[in-house]
């Protein structure tokens, strides 16, 4: 296993030239900690993307040894949270832009457990924002909840009466 993990930004479109400056940035996720940025500085040449015909261009240019990768795995540090690395790249182009290229970047989908999740929020008390009483006993419950699967409820807690 590598002790560094390696960012790299890869052209795929069909350009004969994109002349670029580029940042990656590596998203720290703990509440106050800055971010990594690692970019073209604005005394470095623009990078020009394209098919390579030339020592002028290039398919791929980054950053070998980013981060070591025990600091990246290391919870701690706020790199990775619950397995989950965010990296947002940030490109600039210059000149006429022959086509455009877009990143396929799967959309987040959440798994379909939205009724099991619901019931161990009900069953755990979570978030309870109001108890209602019957007789001696007392159970939590949801306002938002409440509102959206009872018209009672939904008068009850949009009325002025409390």
């Amino acid at each position: 296993m590598k002790e560094h993990v390696d960012i790299y930004l890869y052209y795929e479109g069909d350009s004969e030239a994109l002349r670029t400056k580029y940042s990656i940035t590596l998203v720290n996720q703990l509440p106050g900690k800055a971010d990594r940025t690692t970019h073209r500085t604005s005394n470095e040449p623009v990078t020009t993307f394209g098919q390579v015909n030339s020592d002028t261009t290039s398919r791929g240019e980054g950053f070998p040894s980013f981060i070591k990768r025990s600091v990246l795995e290391d919870e701690s540090n706020g790199w990775k949270v619950n397995d989950r690395v965010v990296i947002r790249a940030t490109v600039t182009t210059f000149g006429d832009l022959e086509s455009t290229v877009a990143a396929a970047a799967p959309a987040f989908t959440p798994p379909n457990t939205v009724t099991a999740d619901l019931k161990s929020l009900l069953a755990s008390g979570r978030a309870s924002d109001i108890a209602l009483y019957c007789g001696p006993r007392e159970f939590n419950a949801h306002r938002s909840i409440l509102r959206a699967r009872s018209p009672y409820f939904e008068g009850l807690f949009s009325s002025s009466m409390r």
